[in-house]
């Protein structure tokens, strides 16, 4: 059953196909991980080496070094309870070499009713806080959202 599962799971992305160069690399990606796809080329083309930090997004598959995931998806909850306001955490990323944030907005708005114990409301409404004061540099079909956090 696992070996007719996997068959049709390749064949269900068109895995073949892109092997095969019947589909491009970028299309097989774009279908396969959708709005991801796009912000990561977008990410790709962002002017000079800025490094971008990534919240609710434990992937970094064609981003990395540039890229620091948010592999447990706790960062947030660390930033905020290891500074004392939103300014600290924004001069700690900067610190720490970051020019951009992405966000998985898609994730973040599944956390949004608070009934996940890891992830309480308060933290999603300091979130959406912070990110209101930030300038916003791409959305990508509402899912990703890139904002700027040069000064």
């Amino acid at each position: 059953f696992n070996t007719l599962e996997t068959g049709l799971d390749t064949v269900k992305k068109d895995s073949l196909r892109q092997v095969l160069g019947i589909i491009s690399t970028e299309t097989y990606l774009q279908e396969n991980l959708s709005w991801y796809a796009v912000a990561e080329q977008a990410l790709d083309a962002l002017p000079g080496d800025g490094r971008v930090l990534l919240l609710y997004e434990p992937r970094s598959l064609y981003c990395s070094p540039r890229c620091a995931p948010d592999e447990i998806l706790d960062r947030w909850q660390r930033s905020r309870a290891n500074q004392a306001d939103d300014a600290s955490i924004l001069a700690e990323w900067r610190a720490d070499g970051f020019d951009y944030l992405l966000v998985n907005q898609a994730g973040v708005d599944f956390l949004r009713d608070g009934s996940d114990p890891h992830h309480p409301a308060e933290d999603i409404t300091a979130l959406d806080a912070f990110l209101s004061k930030l300038p916003v540099r791409a959305s990508f079909g509402g899912t990703y959202i890139l904002y700027d956090l040069e000064e």
